[in-house]
């Protein structure tokens, strides 16, 4: 789960990127609003799979955050 969500996130990181220096170069108001509406869905699904994150490993009765899972 956490190298999906990891994936997810890189992923999501450069289509962020890649959103911001296509609306730096055409800087009409149609591109900044299509930047932002991107932003947004970004910061949803990153929260979404914080949420994820967080349900499985309360119903799995340990911290997300335990090292022992993680080696």
């Amino acid at each position: 789960m956490q190298s999906t969500s990891r994936t997810w996130r890189s992923f999501s990181l450069i289509l962020v990127l890649i959103t911001i220096e296509f609306a730096h170069r055409n800087r009409s108001a149609y591109r900044e609003r299509l930047r932002m509406v991107h932003v947004w869905c970004v910061n949803i699904v990153h929260f979404l799979i914080l949420l994820a994150e967080l349900i499985s490993g309360t119903a799995a009765g340990r911290s997300t955050t335990d090292n022992r899972y993680h080696r």
